[in-house]
């Protein structure tokens, strides 16, 4: 899907003269094939976060 509208939807947004329309999906879908490294950096670092915030398991009941 993201190749998709690299080839397809971004160029066709820009044709029909809506280069701010066509920016987003662009950038979104080049991001969801080439993720850059401080992304899964970021992800990893709020799921650890997240894990913190978890309530601590109880004893059996």
């Amino acid at each position: 899907m993201a190749r998709e509208t690299l080839d397809v939807i971004a160029p066709l947004a820009r044709a029909a003269g809506l280069t701010d329309v066509s920016r987003e999906p662009h950038d979104l879908s080049s991001a969801a094939l080439q993720p850059t490294p401080t992304a899964s950096a970021v992800t990893t670092r709020m799921l650890a976060m997240l894990i913190l915030l978890l309530p601590t398991p109880t004893g059996a009941r």
